[in-house]
């Protein structure tokens, strides 16, 4: 036994006991106390440890005795008097969780030190700032929330509990300072804008026909260009000009940030000798940075969404431009920028040029995912693998927010495979990125498998359907598409995690159509009647 206990009540008025001692006597006589003080009116709890009780031997015990005082005068009752051992609690320490900004990945939370074997699981109190599955925090919203770790009981120990508080900040709405600068010689670059080189002229930078709202912003001594509101926006250079004779260039730069853009687009457009738009001779291309899993496999998708709060280093091979469409470059005359989420989205662009001679990060010439033996088995082909230090293996869980989950040193081969052997359930988003020696680096596509360990039963209703759809039971990250009897997508959603969506369908007429559910590596259609 480690304790012993007793409840204690005195009267709150008259016969009043002060304090008493609770005594425990063995043989000799050996006697020793420990007091305490009643509570007046009501029944008070006390466990004494009986490390309190140094002076009897506590393996014979002969007698228990009360004294309370005043001496004589006031009146107790006690109850519950038995020896106890005390449950072995673990020692739970170095539990914290470091403050995270909006935006931030999915981190796995490192578990408290402790003296038990236990198994930990995790909660979160505000799930509208993280949420947690298994030890996986995925980050919601700005503001607190209470983590709890709770460990199971285990051998001799009890389970056992601590908590922390971690912080979610709101993300930066602008840059502290300016990007990099670039350190190509000048005689290999056209400049569009930049602090470092000459720059040519541009008629404008923000088009009549332009959604959104252009501001000329220095931060740190640094000229960029602020673009808020952002739908789309024209920079022209064309009428006066002179255009962009870009046939020597090999590669398109621009440093980008944005504290909340999820899809970002760059579109070259060469207007012809003529100068003019719809010449007949106009050519064009349009790259998508986009993480987004239905863009996971469009030919002109060059990358992952950029990553929010920090400068962005953008280097585009014109071959890239070349093969979506803009097969010719010498009267370039405009450049587009657009970006989701529409008329909301803030970006900072600086350095926009076009060079010849740039070293370019490693190209990526094929790359797969495919499950085999309960593990994900990555192989990816490269070219040109010059300066490459490494390449680190990312996965996802919504296609958005990546996690490194191995790496591998670069060398000199064009081929290389990696074995996620800790396989997730469902549908998960790999990709790879290649690390430069000079710290820039570039993504592959990004690959979806899904291992599933049953069948997904999709559901909608009502069907027939009038103003409301609901769509069910979805797993992972997926985007619903609504397509009338022509083919034509009348409606789309943006990725969701959510396992239920509901979707306004009133402007819809009366029809015959197909509900497309995609997850990022298959398909599922469903007829759907809506009646008005």
């Amino acid at each position: 036994m480690t304790h012993v206990h007793f409840d204690i009540w005195t009267p709150a008025s008259g016969a009043t006991a002060t304090n008493f001692e609770f005594f425990l006597i063995s043989p000799g006589p050996q006697e020793q106390a420990s007091a305490t003080v009643p509570t007046a009116g009501g029944w008070k709890s006390v466990d004494i440890p009986l490390s309190s009780f140094p002076n009897v031997n506590l393996h014979d015990l002969i007698q228990l005795k009360f004294v309370a005082t005043p001496f004589g005068g006031p009146n107790i009752y006690i109850d519950n008097i038995y020896f106890y051992k005390a449950p072995n609690v673990p020692t739970l320490t170095n539990f914290t969780i470091a403050p995270r900004t909006i935006g931030a990945a999915p981190f796995t939370i490192t578990p408290p030190t402790s003296n038990s074997a236990g198994t930990f699981t995790y909660t979160s109190s505000n799930s509208s700032v993280a949420t947690i599955s298994g030890n996986m925090v995925t980050i919601v919203g700005v503001g607190t929330t209470t983590i709890t770790a709770t460990q199971a009981a285990n051998g001799s120990f009890v389970a056992g509990s601590v908590a922390t508080t971690f912080t979610v900040n709101p993300a930066a709405v602008a840059p502290t300072a300016g990007a990099a600068n670039p350190t190509l010689p000048s005689a290999r670059v056209i400049s569009l804008f930049s602090n470092v080189y000459t720059n040519r002229a541009v008629d404008t930078w923000r088009t009549s026909w332009s959604a959104a709202t252009l501001t000329d912003t220095v931060i740190g001594g640094n000229n960029m260009k602020r673009y808020s509101n952002l739908n789309f926006v024209g920079v022209e250079f064309h009428s006066p000009g002179p255009q962009v004779n870009a046939t020597a260039a090999d590669s398109f730069h621009i440093n980008v940030w944005t504290p909340n853009a999820t899809t970002f687009r760059i579109k070259l457009v060469d207007f012809g000798a003529g100068g003019t738009f719809g010449g007949g001779d106009d050519r064009e291309a349009e790259i998508i940075f986009s993480s987004d899993p239905a863009d996971a496999n469009l030919p002109n998708r060059y990358s992952n969404a950029l990553t929010q709060g920090q400068w962005n280093t953008v280097s585009i091979p014109m071959s890239f431009f070349a093969s979506n469409g803009l097969t010719t470059r010498a009267n370039l005359s405009q450049l587009i920028f657009s970006a989701i989420p529409t008329g909301s989205s803030t970006v900072f662009v600086d350095n926009i040029f076009f060079s010849t001679g740039a070293t370019l990060p490693v190209d990526f010439t094929d790359f797969t995912a495919k499950v085999a033996n309960n593990a994900a088995n990555l192989v990816w082909q490269v070219a040109a693998e010059i300066n490459v230090k490494a390449y680190n293996i990312e996965r996802s869980v919504d296609g958005k927010n990546f996690n490194s989950i191995g790496s591998i040193a670069a060398s000199q081969r064009s081929q290389y495979t990696f074995t996620d052997k800790q396989l997730l359930n469902g549908v998960a988003y790999y990709r790879i990125r290649a690390i430069d020696n000079d710290g820039s680096y570039k993504f592959s596509v990004t690959r979806a498998i899904n291992n599933r360990t049953k069948d997904i039963s999709y559901a909608i209703y009502p069907n027939p359907a009038k103003d409301v759809l609901i769509v069910k039971n979805l797993e992972g990250t997926n985007t619903i598409s609504l397509i009338d009897a022509t083919g034509k997508t009348v409606l789309r959603t943006a990725p969701t995690n959510n396992n239920m969506v509901s979707l306004s369908i009133s402007n819809i007429p009366t029809g015959m159509y197909t509900v497309l559910i995609h997850n990022g590596t298959e398909s599922t259609s469903l007829k759907l009647v809506i009646e008005k």
